[in-house]
């Protein structure tokens, strides 16, 4: 009969020659569970491969903005040391640009206080820029909040489990090294199981 693989209740359930998952569709079998669920992986508690970080709490702030008419696009990656945290400005499409920082657990605090993300950011845009880039700028989407960022996790493998990209482990964000990681640990985890990608449940 199927075991889970800790004694708590969740849909990923270890048997002898697979797992069984459930979903809203149905159980899915597969012959390895391939956590690949982010930052916060649920399939890493699952398994039993989550551990408590130790140091820094660092955590990640981000929001998109489109620049006025008439304002010089961001042509690179500006990354600005600012008080309390690292700006980072990517430009990511015309007049559009990704703002981020990355922040000690105090800072992200103030974030929610009065002001919160808008007035931290008009600080450390005039701390550190031209002012008059960013006059006028309009928010595209909401502000986005992750952390704390660092996660390692006991180990990266369990009884037919496998961690890859954010969930197997992060310690800092830099720009394209999210997506870079998970590609470069999917490949491997694919080359140690030797199996199809049609054999693997991809959560």
């Amino acid at each position: 009969s199927p075991r889970e693989v800790n004694g708590d209740h969740h849909p990923l359930a270890v048997e002898a020659d697979g797992v069984t998952v459930q979903t809203d569709e149905g159980p899915i079998r597969a012959k390895v569970a391939v956590g690949a669920d982010g930052l916060h992986s649920q399939v890493r508690r699952w398994a039993r491969l989550e551990r408590e970080g130790r140091g820094r709490k660092r955590y990640g702030v981000r929001q998109h903005l489109r620049l006025a008419p008439g304002v010089a696009p961001l042509e690179w990656v500006d990354v600005e040391l600012v008080a309390g945290a690292e700006l980072y400005l990517t430009p990511v499409g015309p007049g559009e640009v990704n703002v981020a920082a990355l922040c000690e657990r105090e800072v992200a605090r103030d974030l929610k206080g009065e002001g919160g993300w808008g007035g931290m950011l008009a600080k450390w845009i005039a701390s550190s820029m031209r002012v008059d880039r960013f006059e006028g700028a309009e928010p595209l989407d909401d502000v986005r909040v992750t952390g704390p960022l660092r996660q390692v996790p006991s180990a990266v493998i369990a009884d037919r489990v496998v961690l890859v990209g954010d969930a197997a482990g992060f310690l800092d964000g830099i720009t394209g090294e999210g997506m870079s990681s998970s590609f470069t640990s999917a490949r491997l985890a694919a080359e140690v199981h030797a199996l199809p990608v049609a054999g693997m449940a991809a959560l």
